[in-house]
């Protein structure tokens, strides 16, 4: 049904909307409602209208991350978006804003040395975010004025598998943890009153934080719950929702994916007083009322303003009459809108006033989403946008938490890029002790502006507003994601100039080390370290290389390590090369090609007991995936299915099989002619055992010449298939 023709039958009372819903029950166990005034016979409702705050697409969401937790982001048939705000370039930049915080504080005689100032990671997600914002931090020194290790991190979501998750990660954030830099909590925005710490038991409450507190969050505010608003000839109205799907009797909302792509959603609007916000309704106003009385000041605020420019344009209002049927003439044209059409995040607001009253009114709040942060983007009868990844979301509207800070005396500071879908916005709140009570609960008069130099961050922050400033305006998250997806499509035409070394080491220190920029950069990578270059050229490579790989985080399924290795082989960086293969075994499937190209660095560095080993597991694994493939294609057979059809871990093709078997002949020999030298050497009374061979056999790095009998080729044994002195370990495969 289309949402005008909704509109046109919608009473303008002001009692709530009507309570049938668009779609029609499939059985008795579905709603109970008048199934004869229904459009959709063959839709099953979940819901009767609603306010969009209550709707049970959250009730979907929230299942949703439960049922997945950490497979939300690795799982490729299940991801949720997050590179664009978790890669190391971003951490790193707010790494800054949040130091630039720290000074300010000290200098104005508001920071507590003897406690931390507690930083709050909402929806920490994959972990990937806070791990490159610790890397970021470990780096910075202590300075006049600043000491990293002021800073407590604390990564929160509202599900427990994320926390377990987490606290696995002992490789990349246990580390952090360690250090005592990190701890985890649960944190329900919408109920928590107090955050306890997982490791140290730390309980954080209002009244027991010395510090100001810092807040981060990044994609959270599209996905947690809204309300949405419009403002039509004057008067307010707010949107309601009612939700189906088209299958017969599925009134139980489910946790998959699946089902949340079958769920529809269906508008209607209802005409609402300023003072239902939070005192009618059981929302926000029952367990947060200043969060509420708030939020009443930002609509009061949209109604005043849009009704003002509106009256300015020559629109004719509706009369203030509550039994006048709601009417929808034709826009006059793309500047003059009869309509203002605005969504309030109130779940992101409650969450930040949770936060505000454990803090006890002092918090700075650094966040990026897709989103709006200007008012004038609102005009247009158009109901709010569902997109559905996986999870869904809806645009942030900034705007409104920035009046929302302002209300209460805070400061705001937001990106103003029109082109841009992700917005970075920065919010402050300072109070002194003896007024955080009696400013919380004062309203200003409308109109306030989020945009007014009284409410500028420069005035609250020098040093914030400055370093804020540059991140949202000139090098962040919008810039690094275009200029990083100009280099993914640049691996994609061959006709594009080869990039020079310095070029591609500049690119890859302006990401922070981004590992995920190695993979994109993976093709002109290999070719350049397969190329002969100066000794300068090559440890550059090498340079880049290993602090890519130091920074990795596996999220996804890009074996950024297994790249990694076959870079660092060609540079003749055998170490690391073995570091970056043994961490992508550990983080990712046992394959072939992996041990295979692990067995020839450790032959490089003279540890040939280790390389037989690991080709010997090899052909173990290799012998396992043709037993896999020739079961999985029987089965096919019996089920007369496509032969395409894709078994997970059994199509990709290895390349090198015979590779494997050649390699142990060889390393067999040689081990064994080292075991016979080590018996006679010892059968001699007067000899002495070599330090490089006793005890392992092994030798280290350029020893492998005095380990055996003879020197071996550089790079292969001379029966091994293509083996050049500078060989590319293979790709894993096609």
């Amino acid at each position: 049904m289309a949402v005008e023709q909704k509109a046109a039958n919608a009473s303008a009372a002001v009692s709530r909307a009507p309570t049938e819903s668009v779609y029609r029950p499939a059985c008795p166990a579905c709603l109970n409602v008048d199934v004869m005034a229904l459009q959709h016979p063959r839709k099953c409702a979940l819901e009767p209208w609603v306010v969009l705050s209550q709707s049970k697409l959250w009730t979907i969401q929230t299942k949703l991350y439960d049922e997945l937790g950490g497979a939300a982001w690795g799982n490729a048939s299940t991801t949720v978006p997050f590179f664009v705000t978790c890669n190391a370039f971003v951490a790193k930049s707010y790494a800054r804003s949040v130091r630039a915080f720290l000074r300010d504080l000290h200098a104005a005689g508001r920071l507590d040395e003897a406690e931390p100032v507690y930083l709050i990671e909402l929806g920490g997600g994959s972990g990937k975010f806070a791990w490159n914002f610790l890397e970021s931090w470990a780096e910075f020194r202590a300075s006049p004025g600043f000491d990293p290790a002021w800073l407590k991190y604390v990564m929160t979501d509202f599900t427990e598998s994320n926390l377990d998750n987490w606290a696995a990660r002992t490789r990349t954030l246990g580390r952090h943890v360690a250090a005592g830099r990190l701890d985890f909590a649960r944190f329900d925005g919408t109920s928590s009153k107090e955050i306890v710490l997982r490791n140290s038991g730390v309980v954080l409450r209002r009244g027991d934080v010395a510090n100001p507190m810092v807040a981060m969050f990044n994609y959270v505010i599209d996905t947690l719950p809204a309300d949405a608003f419009q403002v039509h000839r004057g008067r307010l109205q707010e949107l309601m929702v009612t939700t189906g799907t088209d299958r017969t009797c599925e009134h139980e909302v489910s946790g998959d994916p699946r089902f949340l792509m079958r769920v529809e959603v269906g508008w209607n609007m209802t005409d609402l007083q300023l003072n239902d916000y939070g005192l009618v309704y059981p929302r926000a106003g029952a367990a947060h009322p200043i969060a509420a009385r708030h939020m009443n000041a930002v609509l009061k605020w949209y109604t005043d303003t849009y009704t003002r420019q509106m009256r300015n344009s020559g629109i004719q209002l509706l009369e203030n009459d509550a039994t006048a049927r709601v009417s929808r003439d034709k826009l006059p044209d793309d500047k003059v809108q009869a309509t203002a059409t605005f969504l309030m995040p109130s779940g992101g607001i409650v969450a930040l006033q949770s936060l505000m009253d454990i803090a006890d009114g002092s918090l700075m709040v650094l966040t990026g989403d897709k989103g709006t942060t200007r008012g004038d983007f609102n005009w247009g009868f158009q109901p709010p946008t569902v997109a559905k990844h996986t999870s869904f979301s809806l645009m942030a509207n900034y705007h409104a938490i920035a009046l929302w800070f302002v209300s209460q005396g805070g400061a705001a500071s937001c990106s103003n890029l029109a082109a841009s879908s992700l917005q970075v916005c920065a919010f402050l709140s300072l109070k002194a002790t003896n007024d955080r009570a009696a400013r919380l609960e004062a309203l200003p008069d409308a109109p306030f502006d989020s945009d007014s130099p009284a409410h500028s961050l420069f005035a609250r922050s020098p040093l914030l507003g400055e370093t804020f400033d540059d991140l949202a305006m000139w090098t962040g998250p919008h810039e690094y994601f275009h200029i990083q997806s100009l280099t993914r499509r640049r691996e994609k035409q061959a006709s594009m100039p080869p990039m020079s070394v310095a070029g591609l080491t500049s690119l890859m220190r302006w990401s922070a080390d981004e590992p995920d920029m190695i993979f994109k950069l993976k093709n002109e990578l290999l070719r350049m370290s397969s190329m002969k270059m100066n000794s300068r050229e090559n440890k550059l490579l090498r340079d880049v290389c290993t602090r890519a790989l130091a920074r990795f985080y596996r999220v996804d399924r890009n074996d950024v390590p297994y790249e990694l290795g076959r870079m660092l082989y060609n540079l003749g960086d055998y170490a690391h090369a073995v570091q970056a293969f043994e961490l992508s075994l550990g983080e990712f499937e046992e394959h072939p090609s992996t041990l295979r190209n692990l067995g020839i660095a450790q032959y490089e560095l003279g540890r040939m007991r280790a390389a037989l080993s690991t080709f010997e597991r090899a052909a173990s694994v290799r012998d396992e995936r043709r037993a896999a493939k020739v079961a999985a294609g029987q089965a096919r057979q019996k089920r007369r299915v496509n032969t395409e059809a894709n078994e997970e871990g059994t199509k990709e093709a290895f390349e090198h099989e015979d590779d494997v078997d050649v390699w142990l002949r060889k390393l067999r020999k040689e081990v064994g002619e080292l075991d016979g030298a080590v018996s006679a050497s010892a059968a001699r009374p007067d000899a002495v055992a070599s330090p490089s061979t006793t005890a392992t056999g092994e030798g280290g790095a350029g020893s492998r010449a005095a380990a055996t009998p003879k020197a071996a080729p550089k790079a292969a044994p001379t029966a091994a298939p293509t083996a050049a002195p500078k060989a590319t370990p293979p790709p894993r495969a096609a």
